[in-house]
């Protein structure tokens, strides 16, 4: 009877030691099962973070590279105001032909006038500048009358021509002249303007080294040349 009993008792014990280390099993399982999946969920939480960083990386280095400078031309700004400045110049009418065909009728009208001016420039030029008292001029005779060369030296010393002299007689010439050097123009032409030579008559002439009257047979009397 108590053999019976032991024997029931050490089953029990055995029945609940077999429990007991089923349960610590079973619990030791789990745990261990719960660490791993901890562990693979912070791997895949890190993987995550980690691709996301490198996508938002990747991202800021496509723009940097791929963004436009903003100034295809030597990085210069264009500037609104010149280019607005441009736009009128272009837009408004130009002066120029104008201008020009202003110029070249003036030009014209200068040319044209040049021979009269060039004519009576010696005498318009310099006669009202020439000290006469100055002027060294001689008077030749080649009009055939005697003594007609002293006639008009007296004429103009008078006029106050006062180192006019007699140069002498000469073969008769139809035409009334006066020569000068180049450096005696203004002379010249304040004697033909003492004589009403016209400036037509006063002619350039490197063989006299002084203003020269030489009286043609066209003015055989009087002081002051007919024709002028």
């Amino acid at each position: 009877m108590n053999r019976d009993v032991d024997l029931d008792e050490e089953e029990e014990s055995s029945r609940s030691r077999s429990s007991a280390h089923g349960r610590r099993s079973g619990s030791g399982g789990r745990g261990d099962h719960g660490g791993n999946n901890g562990a693979g969920g912070g791997n895949r939480k890190l993987a995550i973070i980690g691709g996301t960083v490198g996508v938002v990386v990747l991202a800021l280095i496509a723009y940097f590279v791929t963004r436009p400078s903003g100034n295809p031309a030597n990085g210069a700004v264009a500037d609104p105001t010149s280019a607005s400045q441009n736009k009128t110049n272009q837009t408004t009418p130009s002066a120029g032909p104008m201008a020009s065909a202003n110029a070249t009728s003036g030009a014209a009208a200068n040319a044209s006038s040049s021979p009269s001016s060039a004519a009576s420039g010696p005498a318009a030029t310099g006669a009202a500048s020439v000290d006469i008292a100055r002027v060294h001029a001689a008077v030749f005779n080649a009009s055939g009358v005697s003594q007609r060369a002293l006639m008009i030296k007296n004429a103009m010393v008078k006029d106050g021509f006062a180192l006019a002299t007699v140069g002498g007689n000469m073969t008769k010439t139809a035409v009334t002249k006066v020569y000068y050097p180049s450096t005696r123009a203004d002379s010249a032409a304040a004697v033909a303007k003492a004589l009403a030579i016209p400036t037509a008559n006063l002619t350039q002439s490197n063989t006299y080294t002084e203003v020269t009257v030489v009286i043609g047979t066209d003015w055989t009397t009087g002081d002051t040349y007919p024709a002028g």
